[in-house]
Order: C-alpha cells, then structure tokens, then sequence
C-alpha cells in the first residue's frame, strides 16, 4: 500500500487497522518507531450526532445503488451504459463495464445520515476475483481515500483508480472506517458485483459463462446449494454443480452458463426481454433455517454482433476518423483510442447515427498530435444496440 514517511498513516477501514510511522530512531540500520492500532471496538452511539453509512446490497438482486463503475471505454464524462431510465448521468446496477488493462474509475457514496456534520473519514475499497457467492473475508485492499467531511443529512462520492489487468469479473466492496461518536458502525461496508455480459447474436444468440467461486462464511463445514433465480421467459440457466460441500471459510469453484432461445433477426419485433438479470444464489442450512450467503447477479443482455470498419485519414493537423458498423446499428457509443510510440494514449468518442455510421476528428476534440506514427483502434461501447467489439489495430504515420 505504499511506503510511509514520517508522522505518515495508512488505514485498512473494514478490519479497523490504522498503521502510523511515529518517528525514525536510528539511521543505521534504519528503524522507526510505529504504532498499530487493529480491530478496536468502537461502541454504538445512539445518542450521536452522525452516522456514516453505504447502503448495503438488496439480498434479492445482490446490488447496491453506492456503488458503481465509471469507463474511459464508454464516454468522457459521467454517462452510463446502465442507468435510471430518462437521466443517463444517473447509475443503476454496475453503471458501466470495466475496461481491461485501461483506466477505470471505482465510485462509492457515503452517506452521513444524522444530523451534525462527520469529519476526518477514511474509505477503503477492496477486490476480488472471480465474484464471490458467500464471503469468507478473501478482500485484496485497492487502496483507501480521506473525505475531509460530509455535512448532516448529505452524502459525498469517493474514486479509486482501478486498472483490472485480465478479463475476470470482479466482485467490489467499500467500507468506511468507524469512528467513535458515530450512531453505529454496523452500516459502514456494502459489496457489489461487477459481472455484465452481452450475449451477441450469429446464428443464435451465444451462451455466456460465468466463473464464480462458492465462498463459506462460516467457520465449521457446511453444504451450499446452489440456486439461479429471476430468469425471464425464454432465457436458461445451468449451474455445473447442484451444491458444494466446504470447509469452515473453505472455498469452491462454480460455473454457470446462461442462454437465451430469442433469435438474431427482428429484435425489435420479436417478443421477449432482451436485459435478463438473473441471480446465482447459494443457501445452507443454519441450524433450522435455510438462509441466503450471498449470491451474484449476472445482467445478460441480448444484442446484435457487429462488425467495425472504418478508415483514417489526416490533414490540416486533424486526424479524421471515418466508419460505420455492420449491420448497421444505430446510438451506439463509440470510442476511438489513439496511442504514440511512446505509449501515450488520447481517446475520441462518438455516437453512431441513424444509418451506423460515425466521424470523430482530434480537432474537435481539442488534441493536437505531434509528427510521428501512432496506432488507432476504434470499440464500441456497451448498448441495447449492438455488442461490444474491437476493431483491428491499424498504424498511421502523420508527417510534419
């Protein structure tokens, strides 16, 4: 998590470890002085003034509303592919995809919901991968990020920078470190999973494959059944395991695959939910009940493959993008990477109109590129309209 300097801290929020370099002591051999402070009970509150809090997931779509994913891949500002119907600037479910091995942005709300101001707040994000159903506390720390304070009654957004390096789907959790006067401190930490797919059409629509890993929270063995819930009319799902016998906070490897018998041709007219968003729960008893320990919802949507072709072409100090997809398919995002032979990156972004076909140029975008060659490769983002795809790598050499 970095090195620390002197009178530095660093803070892990959900196991309540605070770690702070006090002093150096010596020079030669070098050593410091270090206090750690882990795992401290911080009494509730009743009567306190404030209350730092993440909504935690809905146990029946195991999703929260604070927290989401932000792209480089989709758009250049806060508009999601998943989002309140009417208001795009709004996130539902996981707002956007990540994009592999590129730049993505982790966002949480912290909500203080009493009505004196908190200050001084610290929140951690962890990962892991692949997405969990139950959790044994299996968390790699991301990182962790101060909010100076959050008024009575508000809320405010935290980032982390997240650079996921293979195409696994992730499950994410956010805690907010307690703090002593706050109400409670048993609503400081939600989870959400990232794993969105498309399933793009050719002949038929191709069946999507989720690995997940069963996950038993508790200490003594136990057998978890496993459940997929919510499938709409027309859509399938199959679980290669029935149910998994773990040991205690013992772990288990599961895939499920799910398909959907709604043909490629006339989407628009043929009937059935092309968004399905079934879940894959996994159940135990506890003494006499059957409970829930998690699960992993899994949007699938159903859309049409495409193909990108387009072409470049530069002058004036302008390098024009021109291309269309096909089929031809219409609002789709496009984003257009440009990199240098030093491996700096510049992104254009583009909408394709009515007949498929889009034209972003640097110029408009405020890039001045310098002489040199450089690579392009056109992607479109996730829509109702067509599936996400990559075009080729094509290189350009732009003259003085």
């Amino acid at each position: 998590m970095g090195a620390l300097q002197d009178g530095g801290t660093v803070i892990d929020a959900s196991r309540n470890l605070i770690i702070t370099a006090l002093s150096q002591i010596q020079a030669d051999p070098l050593a410091y002085r270090v206090r750690i402070q882990w795992n401290q009970p911080i009494a509730d509150n009743p009567d306190g003034g404030f209350d730092l809090a993440i909504t935690p997931w809905d146990l029946a779509t195991y999703e929260t509303p604070d927290i989401w994913i932000d792209s480089t891949r989709r758009n250049a500002g806060d508009v999601y592919e998943f989002h309140e119907p009417g208001d795009p600037s709004r996130p539902i479910l996981s707002g956007d995809r990540p994009w592999v091995k590129h730049d993505n942005k982790i966002k949480a709300r912290i909500h203080n919901t009493a009505p004196l101001q908190a200050d001084d707040i610290h929140v951690t994000c962890y990962v892991n991968s692949p997405p969990g159903i139950g959790d044994n506390g299996e968390w790699q720390t991301l990182g962790t990020k101060p909010i100076a304070s959050i008024p009575g009654h508000g809320s405010a957004i935290v980032e982390f920078d997240w650079v996921p390096e293979v195409d696994k789907h992730t499950c994410i959790s956010v805690a907010v470190l307690p703090k002593i006067g706050e109400v409670t401190g048993k609503n400081n930490r939600a989870q959400e999973n990232i794993a969105v797919f498309d399933s793009p059409s050719g002949s038929s629509h191709e069946p999507v494959i989720l690995e997940a890993q069963v996950r038993n929270p508790y200490t003594i063995g136990k057998r978890v059944d496993l459940h997929v819930k919510h499938l709409p009319d027309r859509w399938h799902a199959v679980v290669d395991r029935s149910h998994v016998w773990l040991g205690g906070k013992g772990s288990s490897p599961v895939r499920a695959v799910i398909w959907t018998d709604l043909q490629s041709s006339g989407l628009e007219g043929e009937d059935g939910e092309r968004l399905a968003k079934p879940t894959v729960e996994g159940w135990t008893f506890d003494g006499h009940y059957y409970r829930s320990i998690g699960g992993i919802l899994a949007p699938v949507r159903a859309v049409p493959g495409v193909r990108i072709e387009f072409m470049l072409e530069y002058g004036g100090g302008t390098l024009y993008v021109w291309g269309h997809l096909e089929p031809r398919a219409k609002q789709v995002p496009i984003a257009v990477e440009i990199r240098s032979e030093s491996g700096r990156a510049w992104m254009l972004y583009d909408t394709t109109d009515n007949d498929g076909e889009f034209s972003p140029n640097t110029g408009e975008a405020g890039i001045s590129l310098e002489p040199g060659r450089y690579t392009v490769q056109v992607l479109t983002g996730g829509s109702p309209h067509a599936a996400e795809t990559e075009s080729d790598i094509r290189e350009i050499h732009l003259e003085p």
